[in-house]
C-alpha cells in the first residue's frame, strides 16, 4: 500500500511539473521556405577551362572541384559576415536577444525587462567585462545560429530553410530578409567582379598583338558580359523560391500534450524504480536484523 502511494505521489509530482513547464513555455513559430538553385547561371569553370592561364590573370578561379554558387550561398547565410552585414542591419536587435513572448491578442511583443525596457528604449542587462549592457554582434550571432535551420537535399537539389521565433510575423519577415539579401549580395558581388574583369580584359586586349590571345580574351569578355547581364536582370540570382515563407497559424513548439504525456510516463517509471529500490533496501535491512 505504501509503495502504491509512493508511486502515485511521484507520478503526480512529475505530471504537475510537466504541466507547469508546458504552460509556462512560450509558443515558438516557424516559417519555412523551399528553394532551388537558379539554373540560369552556368558555372564559369566549364567556360574558362580552355583559357585558364588568362582567366587566372583576370581574377577568375578555375578549380576542378569548385563548389557551386548555391553551396557557397548556404555557407554564407550561416556566416558571421552575412549576419553582420546583411541581416542585423535590417532587424531590431531587441527582437532577437531580448524577446520574452508574443501576445497574439494584440499582435505585440513582450520583452524581458531585466534585459530591455521598451518604454525608455534602454538596455538594462547586467553584464561583466568584456560584455556591455547592449549585446554585441557576436552575442546576437549566437542567437541567430540557434533559430536558423537549413537542410539541403542534394539528390533533388532542393533546399529547405526556416527561422523560428516567438512571433510568426517576425519569423516570416526575417526569412524573407535572408533569402532576398543572399541573392542581392552575391548578385552585386558578381556584378562588380564582372565589371572589373571586363575592364581588365579590355586593357589586356589592347596591349597584345597576338591574335590567339585576342580571341581568347574575346571569349572571356563574352562570358563576363553574360554574367553582367544575368546579375542585372535576375533578382533570383542564386535561389528561386518554390514555396514562399508564410505567417504560421499554429505554433511549432512546445508540443504541450507530448510534454505532459512524457512527464507522466517519466513519473511512473521513476516512481516504480524508487519503490523497487525501497523494497530491496527494506528486505536487506530485515535480513540484517534477523541475522
Amino acid at each position: 500500500e505504501n509503495k502504491k502511494i509512493l508511486i502515485t505521489a511521484i507520478t503526480l509530482l512529475s505530471l504537475t511539473i510537466s504541466i507547469i513547464y508546458a504552460v509556462m513555455t512560450p509558443d515558438i513559430y516557424k516559417s519555412s521556405a523551399l528553394l532551388v538553385p537558379s539554373s540560369s547561371k552556368d558555372s564559369l569553370s566549364s567556360k574558362l577551362s580552355s583559357y585558364s592561364p588568362i582567366a587566372s590573370l583576370a581574377g577568375f578561379g578555375v578549380a576542378s572541384d569548385e563548389i557551386t554558387k548555391s553551396q557557397e550561398a548556404l555557407e554564407r547565410i550561416k556566416s558571421f559576415e552575412f549576419f553582420s552585414n546583411h541581416f542585423l542591419p535590417y532587424i531590431k536587435l531587441q527582437n532577437l536577444v531580448a524577446i520574452k513572448e508574443w501576445l497574439p491578442e494584440t499582435d505585440t511583443l513582450k520583452y524581458d525587462k531585466s534585459v530591455y525596457d521598451e518604454n525608455s528604449d534602454k538596455w538594462l542587462r547586467q553584464s561583466n567585462h568584456p560584455q556591455i549592457s547592449i549585446p554585441s554582434e557576436q552575442e546576437a550571432f549566437k542567437t541567430y545560429t540557434k533559430i536558423l535551420y537549413i537542410f539541403e537535399d542534394k539528390k533533388k537539389s532542393l533546399i529547405s530553410i526556416s527561422i523560428e521565433h516567438q512571433s510568426p510575423r517576425i519569423a516570416k519577415k526575417w526569412l524573407d530578409i535572408v533569402i532576398k539579401n543572399i541573392n542581392s549580395s552575391m548578385r552585386e558581388e558578381d556584378k562588380l567582379n564582372a565589371i572589373n574583369s571586363i575592364n581588365y580584359l579590355n586593357e589586356s586586349s589592347q596591349s597584345t598583338t597576338i591574335q590567339s590571345m585576342k580571341d581568347a580574351i574575346a571569349n572571356l569578355q563574352e562570358t563576363q558580359m553574360q554574367t553582367l547581364m544575368l546579375t542585372s536582370a535576375n533578382k533570383n540570382y542564386i535561389f528561386k523560391t518554390i514555396d514562399s515563407p508564410l505567417v504560421s497559424e499554429e505554433n511549432f513548439k512546445p508540443k504541450r500534450l507530448l510534454i505532459i504525456v512524457f512527464g507522466f510516463f517519466i513519473g511512473v517509471i521513476f516512481g516504480i524504480t524508487i519503490a523497487i529500490i525501497s523494497y530491496f533496501m527494506n528486505t536487506l535491512q530485515s535480513r540484517n536484523i534477523n541475522d
